[in-house]
């Protein structure tokens, strides 16, 4: 997961602008979007946590972040209104909050009491590990294969 996060949103920008055609001012106006999605769905997370389970709401995540990435694809087939990155973009603050939360929840509850710590920052760890690898190997396919305008 963290390599898809890694990659789009090592490229998202670069789509925005020169897939859709979009200005700098949209980019900053989807991470606005992003962010101020996260933050309720982050505040909720205890609630879906307790409700569903880690393992259950990871499943969600997988298949709106496949919706999400459905809908960047989309966008293709809308010139000229690259403003409607903007509606996609909310699935970015649900699967971020969501994934990030019941990965936590998942790590710290294979661990002992007193290594909660340690498995927290082993999944972040793992996470951003992976979204550097997503960023590279994104990088190395636009080298080798190019960016579609």
């Amino acid at each position: 997961v963290g390599s898809g996060f890694g990659f789009v949103m090592s490229f998202l920008f670069v789509f925005i602008v020169r897939g859709l055609g979009g200005a700098a001012t949209l980019c900053g106006l989807a991470l606005f979007v992003e962010c101020a999605v996260e933050v309720p769905v982050m505040r909720a997370a205890d609630g879906l946590l307790a409700r569903h389970g880690s393992k259950t709401l990871v499943v969600v995540v997988l298949l709106l972040y496949a919706a999400r990435c459905a809908g960047y694809a989309l966008l293709t087939f809308f010139p000229g209104r690259p403003w409607l990155v903007l509606l996609v973009e909310p699935l970015h603050g649900i699967t971020f909050a969501l994934f990030y939360t019941a990965g936590v929840v998942g790590a710290k509850a294979r661990m002992p009491s007193d290594r909660q710590t340690l498995a927290q920052g082993l999944f972040s760890a793992a996470f951003n590990g992976g979204s550097g690898v997503g960023a590279a190997l994104g990088g190395l396919a636009v080298r080798k294969i190019g960016y579609r305008n």
